[in-house]
């Protein structure tokens, strides 16, 4: 969350406006599939759910 919070911070005076999940329960990840902007934290003791993400191709 503290990751989450200072980047919404270094926006300022800007806001975000899209989702925004400090965050993100592991039984949601597929969350992060989503086609819209958003800014999601994931907690660090997840670390075998994030082997689990699959990042784009370029």
């Amino acid at each position: 969350m503290t990751v989450a919070e200072s980047i919404t911070a270094l926006m300022f005076p800007f806001q975000w406006q899209h989702v925004y999940v400090p965050i993100l329960p592991a039984s949601l990840l597929h969350f992060l599939d989503a086609p819209v902007p958003y800014l999601m934290g994931l907690h660090s003791n997840g670390q075998d759910d994030r082997t689990k993400l699959e990042l784009p191709q370029e």
